[in-house]
């Protein structure tokens, strides 16, 4: 035990002396947290949008003024001509283009069908899509309100948003960036640290003491667990203080994922740090795997809509179930009763790999 205090000592004054690398583990990683919380954001803050009448009546000025007095909706461009609109859109100067057909008031008057166009600029799937539902929300008031006048003769749905009713996409993404920052300081700095003590000589040196591998793998690790939990506790603070994120359930069992998580985060870490030998090496890997855990891990889109194999890979790699869980925990109150389960995927993970560093660290060289 003796060995192993001396090595974690050794460890926090090897990390406390470098300046620069203490900003990049604890100065960085907050800034990334506040900008990028702020950046990744797929909710419709504007739509701009160009308007298309060949009806020119008063029906099609009321349901224009209908979007006008949107505060979602921004007018671009007016004009019946089908070539300006598109090149509108073509330029990106309006996300969507309106176009109300010929005799639009006669044919809704006579309650004749009638169809009004809208071309949506859909590079973006998700922002065409919800173009295209704000848009037919307010054509179908339109024909309720202004035109049918149709009573409320069926059954009102009343729709309650649960866990996160003020419906902030920060809510949903920042735990999951919060996830994604732990990820980067607990697998890059550790995957660098052993491939620095190679390039710089002082492996060898480790190398001829009676220290045992289990000993030297746990004077790497424990260090490297306190700064992460360090970490995830100052993004919790930042993310409750400054962005409001609701903290529901209990503290000690996200502490409790979070440990299992790191452990398995650094075991990774140290496994490319004895297979390498240089600390380029170490982050190309590194970075390689981070990239994959990243776009597959449901921090952007639900696993449930990617396809089978990006399912089944994303069911193989750690950070699912651990973003998943922290989502389930800060913002559900979810418990162990309701995920236990992945905490015995996680422990078993943490297990394997950690067993694999042991054992893949070798004392002497090849």
């Amino acid at each position: 035990m003796r060995n192993v205090l001396l090595l974690i000592q050794k460890e926090f004054k090897q990390i406390f002396r470098n300046k620069a690398m203490l900003a990049i583990m604890f100065i960085m990683p907050m800034i990334q947290l506040l900008i990028l919380s702020n950046a990744a954001d797929l909710e419709l803050k504007r739509v701009y949008f160009a308007w298309e009448d060949a009806d020119k009546s008063d029906l099609s000025t009321s349901l224009l003024s209908k979007f006008e007095n949107n505060p979602l909706f921004y007018l671009t461009h007016y004009s019946d001509n089908q070539e300006q609109n598109d090149t509108q859109l073509g330029n990106n100067k309006a996300d969507v283009i309106i176009s109300i057909p010929n005799d639009f008031e006669r044919d809704l008057t006579n309650k004749i069908p009638t169809t009004i166009q809208l071309r949506i600029n859909a590079i973006d799937g998700s922002a065409g899509g919800l173009i295209a539902t704000y848009s037919n929300k307010i054509i179908n008031e339109f024909y309720s309100d202004e035109l049918l006048k149709v009573k409320a003769t069926k059954r009102i749905v009343e729709a309650r948003y649960l866990y996160n009713p003020a419906l902030n996409y920060k809510t949903f993404m920042l735990p999951g960036i919060l996830v994604i920052l732990v990820t980067v300081i607990g697998l890059l700095l550790t995957a660098l640290n052993i491939a620095r003590e190679k390039e710089i000589g002082t492996i060898e040196q480790i190398n001829v003491t009676p220290i045992k591998k289990h000993q030297f793998i746990l004077g790497k690790l424990l260090p490297m667990l306190a700064i992460g939990i360090g970490e995830f506790i100052l993004g919790m603070a930042i993310a409750r203080l400054i962005f409001h994120i609701p903290v529901v359930g209990n503290p000690l069992v996200q502490l409790l994922f979070l440990v299992v998580y790191l452990c398995v985060m650094l075991g990774i870490g140290l496994l490319i740090s004895t297979r390498v030998q240089t600390q380029q090496q170490a982050m190309f890997i590194a970075f390689f795997i981070l990239m994959v855990f990243m776009f597959l891990s449901g921090l952007f889109s639900s696993i449930e809509n990617m396809p089978a194999w990006g399912q089944m890979i994303a069911n193989l790699i750690p950070i699912s179930y651990f973003i998943r869980d922290t989502r389930s925990i800060l913002l559900k109150g979810a418990g162990l009763k309701e995920l236990y389960p992945d905490l015995i995927i996680l422990s078993i993970y943490a297990v394997v790999v950690n067993t694999v560093a042991v054992l893949a660290y070798k004392k002497t060289t090849d």
